[in-house]
């Protein structure tokens, strides 16, 4: 069972609202000092109604003034339902319009009328407004409000319109949990003795005493440390419920209305988002479109100044609906599907509204081109398509879980219920599951496959002399993102001997170094060479320029003789030596020799049996020390003998 319902008031200005909430609740919501001298509603009010079983009706009060459109929009974020006020001694007025176009824009699909002042009015005429108000409603789609005629004044009507309030509290279902606990900020202030208060509309699943929740776009971090709702102190805040949350770790000075409190990693703030926007009859009485137009962006209780771009050409005259590019002065907060409304700037009207579909990011043409194809029919599709056509925009870089759930904002539960059937149809492609980290699609991995077998292909045609590729250097040119899940997968292609991985290089299974005849034979007299220069070997200057004679390059010859022909490159005085290895294998005996009884050598013990010079000695050492046979603590070499760490080289 439902326990409760929050609905916003709304309607032209004189119409009623307060003292209608007054009526139904015995409440003021007209607090300010202002407000009661010039009666008429400047800031949101809120007023509870509790119902014997328990269950309750929350009243968000708004301003009527055309000047305070942003305000009342502020206070139908997040609400169920409205109760639009029409006075019987005036009928219909702009406001009542504007205001039923913002609720529609924002998601509100149900509610009902309250047609007040009947005691200004005589029956004829009662009857005549009544008649144009429901053919109003007819046109503008919401045909089945009830028409409940009402005296606050008097109590005409009173306990019919309460009657009406609880059919539509039982016939509205309990909402889902679909979307991870948020509240959009609509006031902030403090309490002496109890610290920082925001109060708002709970979305989502809900919140609890002593969780840990981020204030977005700020980036604030704060703990819950109590909650009440409609001013009793309760253990949690259940979806639709007007709530006050005490933040401790936060300041009041730091937040302001329009801010979102929500769990940490479930909102994504960018400076520029897409958006799909419905365009009312209005704009076309406004302005014809042009390339870049400037609006007042309402969402949640946030007022943002908006740059409208258009994504792909501008049109010529308003289309019913459009996919856009908006661009704001500062950071934005919000998850995909978030309703808006868009108003002119002058004359001040809503104009349009829509949903936020994705952050921008880094835009390319090409990123635009790929965004335009992918949501050209963004309210046509089923959560599931969105899902899948978000990580087809992502490529290679997939998208991590954390990603999933900043965009979408969906609890973990929804967020599996909807990814669960595309992964088991192969659609997408996640690192496990059901505990995914990373998803993406399986043609990003037939384009992985692609791109990495082409990288190593060319790889080897530039150094047919090296046995593979740096297996890091080989991931970062095919792999816009490292994540693990990339790792299982270069795992797979090496079962299915599509490559082969050894150390740290890889190459392409059907790829072997084959040298020509006569690149062979002069490797062949180059390493013979080699072994006739014991100990000092030839110098890699000298080494390259035979290279440069071959023909070959000189970094890949070097690799190929120390991989694949038995040469070792000891390093003296920032020379390359390169040496017979058969002479590094001597060189480890006779430190284990030398070594026996003490575990050490010194320098003068290496040149005292070689005969070396003390420069040629300590190259040797330090050769050593990088092949890991010794390791040196002040003057003592300590020698690690072949046993401890297997063959050397």
């Amino acid at each position: 069972m439902r326990m409760g319902l929050t609905i916003v008031l709304a309607g032209h200005i004189d119409h009623g609202k307060t003292t209608l909430v007054r009526a139904l609740t015995g409440i003021d919501t007209d607090r300010l000092e202002e407000e009661k001298r010039r009666g008429m509603t400047i800031e949101l009010g809120f007023a509870p109604w509790r119902l014997p079983d328990g269950r309750w009706v929350s009243f968000v009060d708004v301003p009527g003034h055309e000047r305070l459109v942003h305000t009342m929009i502020a206070g139908a974020a997040g609400v169920d339902a409205v109760l639009l006020v029409v006075a019987a001694d005036e009928g219909v007025m702009p406001q009542t319009v504007e205001h039923a176009e913002v609720c529609r824009l924002l998601g509100i699909r149900e509610g009902l009328v309250a047609l007040t002042k009947i005691d200004r009015v005589d029956d004829d005429w009662r009857a005549f407004v009544a008649e144009t108000v429901r053919e109003w409603l007819t046109e503008f789609g919401w045909g089945h409000f009830p028409i409940l005629e009402v005296s606050a004044l008097r109590g005409d009507g009173l306990d019919r319109l309460r009657q009406a309030l609880v059919e539509l509290l039982d016939r509205l279902p309990v909402p889902p949990p679909v979307q991870a606990p948020r509240i959009a900020v609509d006031r902030v202030f403090a309490l002496a003795g109890v610290g920082t208060i925001v109060t708002g509309t709970m979305e989502g699943a809900p919140f609890r005493v002593r969780q840990t929740v981020s204030v977005y776009p700020k980036g604030l971090t704060a703990t819950i440390r109590s909650i009440q709702v409609h001013e009793r102190s309760v253990p949690e805040a259940v979806p639709g419920a007007r709530t006050a949350l005490n933040l401790q770790g936060v300041h009041h000075t730091e937040l302001t209305r329009g801010d979102w409190v929500a769990e940490p990693g479930r909102m994504t703030v960018d400076r520029a988002w897409y958006a799909w926007v419905r365009w009312l009859p209005e704009a076309g009485r406004w302005r014809k479109p042009s390339s870049v137009m400037r609006f007042h962006f309402h969402h949640g209780a946030a007022a943002h100044v908006a740059r409208l771009f258009w994504v792909g050409s501008v049109p010529a005259q308003w289309p019913e609906a459009a996919l856009v590019r908006l661009v704001f002065a500062g950071p934005v907060a919000g998850n995909a599907g978030d309703a808006f409304v868009l108003r002119a700037i002058s004359p001040t009207r809503a104009v349009g509204g829509g949903q936020l579909i994705e952050p921008v990011g880094r835009r390319t043409r090409r990123r635009e081109r790929a965004v335009a194809a992918a949501w050209k029919d963004w309210p046509d599709l089923t959560p599931e398509a969105r899902l899948e056509r978000y990580v087809e925009l992502h490529g290679l870089a997939g998208v991590t879980w954390s990603d999933l759930q900043a965009w979408t904002g969906w609890t973990d539960e929804t967020l599996r219920q909807h990814l669960r059937p595309l992964v088991e149809a192969g659609r997408l492609v996640a690192d496990r599951w059901p505990e995914a980290t990373f998803v993406t699609t399986a043609p990003a991995v037939q384009t992985a496959w692609e791109r990495a077998r082409r990288v190593l292909a060319e790889y080897h045609a530039r150094h047919p002399l090296r046995s593979g590729m740096p297996r890091e250097t080989w991931v970062q040119q095919w792999c816009p993102r490292v994540h693990p899940f990339w790792n299982g997968v270069i795992a797979a292609w090496v079962q299915e001997g599509r490559i082969v991985q050894e150390e740290d290089e890889v190459r392409l299974a059907e790829f072997q170094v084959v040298l020509p005849p006569d690149l062979a034979e002069a490797i062949q007299d180059l390493r013979s060479e080699i072994a006739r220069h014991p100990w000092e070997g030839l110098r890699w200057p000298d080494v390259r320029d035979r290279a440069l004679q071959m023909g070959v390059d000189p970094e890949d010859l070097l690799v190929y003789l120390r991989k694949s022909a038995g040469v070792l490159a000891v390093e003296m005085e920032g020379v390359l030596h390169l040496v017979d290895a058969d002479y590094g294998r001597q060189f480890r005996q006779l430190l284990e020799r030398l070594a026996e009884g003490r575990d050490y050598v010194t320098v003068g013990d290496v040149k005292q049996a070689t005969g070396w010079s003390r420069k040629w000695t300590i190259a040797w050492l330090e050769f050593a020390a990088r092949q890991q046979w010794t390791h040196r603590v002040g003057d003592q070499h300590y020698v690690r003998r072949a046993r401890e760490r297997g063959p050397g080289p």
